[in-house]
């Protein structure tokens, strides 16, 4: 079986806003994946039923540490077809890195590299639900592997979807790169190097505004998706570097 890295996770970053922060919840972290603090950290170990998705969760997907395509260290994200059926179907098993303490508003940034590939996903990402005993509430950055030229921008309150598509002047597979959003009362803004790319305000669309847990990750989604992401058809494995 072909293994060839196309991406990556380096350092991760949130920094909340705020007078006050509840006991609960994460004052703020920095982290370089030198290697993997289970204090601060879960990996994902199940079969995955979902009719979107066409991945279950495998914690030997997630590497953590030095990395030649990083500036230092980070975390590969590893997608592969499995090697023997799923109980579920799915076509695949990927990676999935979750914080243990959940965040509120802040900034949040990530060096990413993204997988390549129709239908693979690459995802940095807050997110609750009703697995929390709350309604979903999400903000997302993801890059559909058919095409690294663009970035996915999405936002749910109440499990309502809102996206956008941004054309980006680059590959985002070509190397790491700084990608962030700030989550405000507000508002939430999205940002490349640095560099604001979009803004939502709370008279344009509902914001979420429940605590999340920060998570990202590298999947597949089904064929009859594929007019948005493309079908998976790879016999390779393939990582996004996060």
């Amino acid at each position: 079986m072909e293994s060839k890295t196309i991406g990556a996770i380096c350092t991760m970053l949130c920094s909340t806003f705020g007078s006050a922060i509840a006991d609960d919840l994460d004052s703020g972290f920095i982290d370089s994946f030198k290697s993997f603090n289970s204090n601060a950290w879960a990996l994902a170990e199940y079969e995955f039923s979902h009719p979107h998705f066409d991945t279950d969760w495998r914690k030997e997907n997630a590497i953590f540490g030095a990395n030649e395509d990083l500036f230092g260290t980070g975390i590969t994200l590893r997608i592969k077809p499995h090697s023997d059926k799923s109980p579920v179907g799915n076509k695949f098993s990927g990676a999935s890195v979750r914080r243990t303490t959940r965040t509120h508003y802040g900034r949040y940034e990530s060096w990413i590299r993204p997988a390549v590939g129709a239908g693979f996903v690459t995802g940095f990402f807050t997110y609750t639900g009703p697995h929390y005993g709350t309604q979903h509430d999400e903000i997302d950055i993801e890059f559909l592997g058919g095409n690294t030229r663009e970035i996915h921008i999405a936002w749910f309150e109440n499990g309502g979807l809102k996206n956008k598509f941004i054309e980006l002047s680059f590959d985002a597979a070509e190397k790491p790169r700084l990608y962030a959003f700030e989550w405000l009362q507000d508002r939430i803004n999205w940002f490349v190097e640095n560099k604001l790319i979009f803004t939502i305000n709370q008279k344009e669309s509902p914001l979420p505004k429940n605590t999340f847990d920060v998570v990202c990750k590298c999947l597949g989604r089904r064929s009859f998706n594929r007019r948005l992401v493309g079908e998976n058809t790879t016999k390779s494995i393939r990582r996004c570097l996060v």
